[in-house]
């Protein structure tokens, strides 16, 4: 996941290693990485599009993996209205469980939400419909502050399918960085218009 979002964001990196085999025990990382000089823990988690919604062993992640087991992929309802409140929720929870840990073998702390996984048993549990969003949605319904207080210096919401890529820093706030955004509506045309193919005119 690190290496897909450091190809799309464009972010050159020389390794990409395991902080486990590198330091010889848990450093609270999930990869680490080198940019330049500088030494970058990141912590990984994925998206739940019924995150605090369904419990956590009925919802669609456990659901959905009970399926694939058995080879079943049926149609799932995905509550679109709460993905938002679901992607609050993640982020905040990665940030109470960085607090267990100082980060001292890195030089910067990096936090990645994927979402909308290319994986056939994770793509309804973590689909994330960035088309119904602008990045001031994103902002507006993020607590600055609350990544401000964290040990993150970066946060990254990579949409695999569809590769959209929001950028958090403490100076710029979130910032979609990669992908196209859902355009503002013109007049009293709607705003998913630009998404459509061109229609051929009607015959009489």
């Amino acid at each position: 996941m690190v290496a897909r979002l450091l190809a799309v964001a464009g972010l050159p990196s020389t390794t990409i290693e395991d902080p486990m085999h590198v330091h010889g025990g848990e450093t609270g990382a999930d990869v680490q990485v080198r940019i330049a000089d500088r030494s970058v823990g990141v912590q990984v988690t994925e998206f739940c599009a019924d995150e605090g919604v369904a419990s956590p062993g009925r919802g669609l992640r456990a659901t959905q993996k009970r399926n694939a087991r058995q080879g079943q992929f049926p149609p799932a309802a995905i509550p679109l209205q709460h993905q938002l409140t679901s992607l609050r929720a993640r982020v905040s929870d990665k940030i109470e469980k960085a607090r267990r840990y100082t980060f001292q073998q890195f030089d910067e702390i990096w936090l990645l939400v994927a979402a909308s996984l290319a994986d056939p048993e994770a793509i309804v549990s973590t689909s994330f419909v960035s088309l119904l969003l602008t990045p001031d949605d994103v902002n507006s319904w993020h607590d600055d502050e609350m990544l401000r207080r964290s040990t993150y210096t970066k946060a990254f919401i990579h949409i695999q399918v569809g590769d959209m890529v929001y950028h958090w820093t403490p100076e710029n706030g979130w910032q979609l960085i990669h992908g196209v955004a859902r355009p503002q509506p013109i007049g009293g045309d709607l705003w998913f218009k630009s998404f459509l193919p061109p229609f051929p005119p009607r015959r009489r």
